[in-house]
Order: structure tokens, then C-alpha cells, then sequence
């Protein structure tokens, strides 16, 4: 990890083939998309956790609070 809090801003063939979900979870996915060999994960202020490679969604989970 180099950065927290950084803007992933993905390529149009990612905005137009992967699908949206909600906020970081969307830009997480997208630019695993334009980065294949990258392992992202999207973590929220209410809780759900995703993980994405290749534009794949690997894990999505609530918390269970």
C-alpha cells in the first residue's frame, strides 16, 4: 500500500463494461479493471468491504455489528 484517500479515476472502457455499485465500491472495481494484476479493496464508513480483481467483484461483506 502506498496511498490512502486517492481518486481512482478509470479508463471509458472500464466506465462502460463494469458495472456500478455505490461510490468507492464502483471506482474500486473499475480500476481493478484497468489493472488487472491489482488487488483492491473498497472499504466503507458504513461498513461493507469489497474486494475486486480484473474488474471481478472476489468478496462483499456487511458488517455484522
Amino acid at each position: 500500500m502506498r496511498h490512502l484517500g486517492v481518486r481512482l479515476v478509470p479508463n471509458a472502457m472500464a466506465e462502460e463494461t463494469v458495472e456500478a455499485l455505490r461510490g468507492t465500491h464502483t471506482s474500486g472495481r473499475r480500476y481493478s479493471r484497468d489493472d488487472p494484476i491489482a488487488t483492491v479493496i473498497a472499504v466503507s464508513d458504513d461498513g461493507p468491504v469489497s474486494v475486486f480483481r480484473d474488474g471481478a467483484v472476489l468478496e462483499h461483506r456487511f458488517s455484522e455489528d
